[in-house]
């Protein structure tokens, strides 16, 4: 029994530490990432070996990235 107890109190103390160290109460202020969306490849012309792709980042771009 003392060996049951001197692993398991160890665990169930881990377990509980882990668990309320992981809880995110405030998950309304979180702050998504900036996305983008990828356009359709392209080639610039049949004889030219140059793809042409466009890139369109999303609205809170600046304000994740330049944020003081």
């Amino acid at each position: 029994m003392k060996k049951f107890f001197s692993w398991m109190l160890p665990a169930i103390a881990m377990l509980a530490f882990v668990g309320t160290s992981c809880n995110d109460d405030d998950e309304g202020a979180r702050i998504e990432p900036p996305t983008i969306k990828v356009g359709e490849i392209s080639l610039e012309s049949e004889t030219s070996s140059n793809v042409v792709v466009t890139v369109t980042p999303s609205e809170n771009t600046e304000t994740w990235y330049w944020k003081m």
